[in-house]
């Protein structure tokens, strides 16, 4: 069980440490700061001097760009793997070592992804370029916050002479909106003006309950010093919104009471980002993983993630690639994440459309997470980061696909949403994997973004996927599984909390990883893979290059509704370029890079169907056997599949080879192999062929007449 990542095996490695005597040590349950130890004892004072307080550079930087209470909060960077374990055991519920060494996790509530709450920020720097609409809506930088609110606006105003440094940071708490977490019901509380508090509690706090305050009191004067009681007081808001003070904490008329204030203009991003700091200085601990995303140094983003839940790092700390400890010595990250999804965004704010927010800022270069656990968030968030880099800044093309290469140096990508088999076919035992998600094609060659794989484990066993199996082990991340309570073995056939169980597991586990993840040889061949249940499409067909266009903005698979509903009619699925939730420019713009890198470097493009073979799945057809697909790959990695003789496939007018070494002939052209009747055959043909044209309607704007003409005729 050895960390396969050389890392500091301390908890608290002392990174970059401006003075020498600064410590960060763990007293009982809690983390605390501890001063240097005193000097200059006496037997007249024993206690003698205590030293200012240094600061890491890590912890400087924190607190000037983000402003983290580091006198508060314990800062954790880059923590090992089994300090992440130990935290995960004491601080969070749902935590457990499995049978395989594993750690599980539990996701609370979202137990998958909330496409429906991604922003980005409309700044100036990207709104241009930005896909705007259902997968990309803006967060406006100015705006009404809290306009519809049914809070109260509450002002504390603090006593006159009150020190200006500690009005910032009272109680603990950072400037901007306050957090008061620890007050009952559903808070917000920020800065308004500066000088003052502003708390809203909810409408739906009943009578009769009181409402512990706390505010500054009564100033006290000792040796020369000046400082100030916390005077606390409780109020009902059913009887009053009002609450008088002690006189002497009312300096004027006007600050004798708390009263309600218009809503001021604020700025929704920078609401959402202070509402996550502030919790993240709520807590006892934080931590800070630090990573790259992309494999390829010239290309590589530095990417930090600064998040509450020890289950958040460990995930992050995979799935991103993991740095040398020469590299995290002059680490200083091109994109932080604030994670503090435990937290919930204010609904009320102006665009949020619950509590649940994941933003991204183009300009400031941070991505903010409130109101959703799930750790595939932070993974995504940096995905959709590389389709803007990439492509607007270096003329890199960003691929949601998998990626292996042969014994030859040949390479092969996968594209294809869940289902279709991208996992399973580039998991090939004649074949090095370079990555099983997300790439980058550019001038140099592939390279894969990821350190980890995040792999789904509904049903998984050893004999279906041997090398996922293998690498639940520890170190790994199990999401949201459900375990036997005495031996700790995970049923992965049990769906009871989400069918979106998963495993976040670092590359170096799957025996046949490339390290490093990437080819200096651009792609051979290009697979779009799709899993049609209505059988109409061919096991393989080889695309031109505006039939690639065509397809991969289609993005085509079908997914079967439950028994349960009572439908048994295949659900077309499109997502455009495989990838649609994650995108961040127009599809077409990826898709002419793709069209132009497959030309510039003579790629073979090809439609996949692993789907139905036959008939469809209403008629009663067998999906195509994995021993068929494997073979059809075969003959593509050899090349014999290029050089066989070909025929059109009408409707879609997809080339389809007449033959293919280890596969039935019958079986390649869906008219020769349809069982269910011709009527029926041509029934589905025209049905999916319109779905297509329906769906590629919003793309056409955009389109070339030739690829617009690519898609089928009907």
């Amino acid at each position: 069980m050895n960390d396969p990542v050389k890392r500091s095996a301390s908890l608290y490695s002392n990174q970059l440490l401006k003075g020498p005597s600064t410590q960060i040590k763990a007293s009982g349950t809690g983390l605390f700061k501890m001063l240097p130890n005193n000097v200059n004892k006496t037997s007249l004072h024993p206690t003698g001097v205590t030293p200012h307080q240094e600061h890491t550079e890590l912890e400087q930087e924190l607190h000037d760009k983000a402003h983290i209470d580091y006198d508060r909060v314990a800062i954790i960077p880059n923590p090992s793997v089994a300090a992440l374990y130990e935290d995960a055991l004491v601080y969070e519920t749902g935590t457990a070592i499995t049978s395989s060494g594993a750690l599980t996790a539990y996701s609370g509530a979202k137990t998958g992804r909330s496409p429906l709450d991604k922003r980005i920020v409309e700044e100036a720097s990207s709104k241009d370029n930005i896909w705007w609409g259902p997968v990309n809506k803006p967060m406006t930088p100015e705006t009404r916050a809290g306009r519809a609110s049914p809070f109260q606006r509450l002002q504390l105003a603090f006593p006159r002479g009150y020190p200006e440094h500690e009005r910032h940071g009272f109680d603990g708490l950072s400037t901007g909106a306050y957090s008061l977490t620890q007050l009952p019901g559903r808070w917000l509380v920020d800065a308004w003006p500066r000088t003052s508090l502003v708390v809203h509690w909810s409408s739906a706090i009943g009578p009769g309950s009181l409402v512990p305050l706390v505010f500054p009191g009564r100033v006290k004067r000792s040796r020369g010093r000046v400082s100030w009681d916390r005077q606390s007081l409780d109020l009902d808001p059913a009887k009053s919104s009002h609450a008088h003070l002690p006189l002497w904490q009312l300096p004027t008329a006007s600050d004798r009471d708390f009263r309600s204030r218009p809503p001021k203009p604020s700025a929704v991003w920078k609401i959402n980002r202070e509402r996550a700091v502030d919790y993240l200085n709520t807590r006892s601990r934080i931590y800070v993983i630090d990573g790259f995303a992309g494999w390829d140094e010239k290309y590589r983003i530095r990417v930090r993630v600064i998040c509450a839940r020890a289950y958040h790092a460990l995930f992050m700390r995979n799935m991103l690639i993991r740095p040398s400890r020469e590299e995290l010595k002059d680490f200083h990250p091109d994109y932080t994440i604030y994670n503090a999804g435990k937290f919930p965004a204010n609904r009320y704010t102006e665009g949020m459309t619950s509590g649940t927010s994941v933003a991204i800022n183009f300009e400031q270069k941070e991505m903010v997470i409130l109101g959703t656990e799930y750790a595939g968030e932070m993974k995504k968030g940096v995905f959709t980061v590389l389709f803007y880099e990439m492509p607007i800044k270096h003329n890199v093309l960003t691929l949601h696909s998998s990626a292996n290469e042969g014994k030859n140096g040949d390479v092969t990508l996968f594209f294809g949403l869940s289902g279709t088999g991208k996992t399973t076919l580039s998991a090939d035992p004649n074949r090095a994997l370079i990555g099983d998600d997300e790439h980058c094609w550019s001038d140099n060659g592939v390279f894969n973004i990821e350190g980890g794989c995040y792999a789904k484990t509904i049903g998984l066993s050893a004999e279906k996927e041997p090398d996922i199996f293998g690498a639940i082990r520890y170190g790994s991340v199990l999401e949201n599984v459900v375990f036997d309570p005495l031996t700790r073995e995970v049923d992965y056939d049990d769906a009871t909390l989400t069918e979106n169980t998963r495993c976040a597991y670092p590359i170096e586990y799957i025996s046949n990883a490339k390290i490093p993840c990437l080819s200096p040889n651009s792609p051979s061949n290009i697979i779009l893979l799709t899993c049609d249940a209505r059988g109409v499409l061919p096991p393989i067909s080889k695309l031109d290059r505006n039939q690639t266009m065509f397809h991969f903005i289609s993005g085509y698979t079908s997914k079967m509704a439950g028994t349960e509903d009572g439908v048994t009619e295949p659900q077309a699925t499109f997502s455009s370029c495989f990838a649609q939730p994650f995108l961040a420019l127009h599809p077409m713009k990826y898709a002419k890079m793709l069209a132009d890198k497959i030309e510039t470097h003579k790629a073979n493009a090809w439609l996949l169907n692993t789907g139905w073979v036959g008939a469809g799945f209403a008629q009663g057809g067998k999906r195509c056997p994995l021993k068929y697909t494997r073979a059809i790959l075969d003959a593509i990695h050899s090349g014999e599949l290029a050089n066989v003789e070909y025929e059109n496939y009408e409707v879609f007018n997809l080339q389809v080879p007449k033959t293919c070494p280890n596969v039935p002939s019958e079986l390649l052209n869906p008219s020769k192999a349809w069982t269910a009747g011709e009527d029926s055959f041509k029934t589905e043909v025209v049905k999916l062929g319109k779905l297509f044209r329906e769906n590629f309607t919003k793309y056409e704007s955009e389109a070339t007449e030739d690829v617009v003409k690519a898609g089928p005729v009907v």
